[in-house]
């Protein structure tokens, strides 16, 4: 079964990802730290208001991230 998820940053940016982001104090991030090294961010911008028109509903940065889950 596959999933993505949805979330809206303190900028009102709009992203999606593959794994559930978490608040790290600041940001929703899904990113992982690689050979202790690099980060990666997982995360896709997404036009402002695709998240409205695929929900029918806004999505806020308050808001915890949606998941979409593949029928």
């Amino acid at each position: 079964m596959s999933e993505i998820w949805l979330a809206v940053d303190k900028h009102g940016r709009e992203t999606i990802s593959p794994n559930k982001p978490t608040f790290d104090g600041c940001e929703w991030e899904d990113c992982e730290e690689i050979e202790c090294e690099y980060n990666v961010s997982w995360q896709i911008g997404l036009p402002k208001g695709f998240i409205k028109k695929l929900l029918g509903r806004e999505l806020t940065f308050e808001d915890s991230p949606i998941r979409i889950e593949e029928e």
